[in-house]
């Protein structure tokens, strides 16, 4: 038994089928699933930085763009430039609502909030960042 499992493990895994039995657990087990990649992105963090970086650097700048962060941080000077400490207010306060929300998202409260909730209802995808 010790001498199958060991032959077992030096057979060559293809990428492909990696992949398809990765899509499966999505489908399955998304719990189990977005567990997966959590730590896979902290693999890929430790064996190759720079990959990392281009990875969530990408996602997250088009979050950015999504929300409407650039928009927002331009209409904010904008007003500045025209004295309207009224508008800049509320271009700022918008900004800061973005960036609490997107430090919410990655704290350790949501996630202990999830996994508490893991149980008791499906998991829903809500994004409310947009300004």
């Amino acid at each position: 038994m010790a001498d199958q499992e060991s032959r077992h493990h030096d057979r060559p895994v293809s990428a492909s089928a990696i992949l398809e039995s990765i899509q499966a657990l999505a489908r399955q087990n998304p719990e189990a699933f977005g567990k997966l990649v959590v730590q896979t992105l902290c693999t890929l963090a430790d064996l190759d930085r720079d990959a990392y970086d281009f990875l969530v650097g990408g996602m997250f700048s088009r979050e950015l763009r999504a929300a409407g962060l650039k928009v927002a941080l331009e209409q904010a000077k904008q007003a500045l430039s025209l004295g309207r400490s009224d508008r800049v207010e509320e271009r700022l306060s918008a900004i800061e609502g973005w960036v609490r929300s997107a430090e919410y998202l990655g704290s350790r409260e949501r996630l202990e909030l999830l996994a508490a909730d893991e149980q008791e209802s499906p998991p829903s995808s809500t994004h409310t960042y947009l300004m």
